[in-house]
């Protein structure tokens, strides 16, 4: 994922409503902030899977975009690894 994308998904999370959000036994197929409510799941299909999908997103999505930065961090540093290796084997 390259840093343009990352950096639009992030800015979207930053606008949303602020977490957690969560659905509740009794509206099921809402979802709902300290602020109020979020959404609401019009589908007859996947209703109850959806409601949690989206519930969970606004926790779950800045979670993805922290770790995806860390692996991208661990890659940098291999690559570098990689590169300071290659130039002792080949430029002793």
């Amino acid at each position: 994922m390259n840093e343009d994308k990352l950096r639009e998904i992030e800015a979207r999370a930053a606008e949303a409503t602020l977490g957690p959000w969560y659905r509740t036994e009794i509206r099921e197929r809402e979802v709902w902030s300290g602020e109020g409510l979020i959404a609401r799941v019009h589908s007859r299909v996947g209703g109850w899977a959806d409601t949690l999908f989206m519930a969970a997103a606004r926790s779950d999505i800045p979670a993805l975009c922290a770790e995806v930065r860390r692996l991208q961090k661990v890659i940098e540093r291999f690559q570098e690894h990689l590169d300071t290796s290659r130039d002792d084997v080949f430029y002793p």
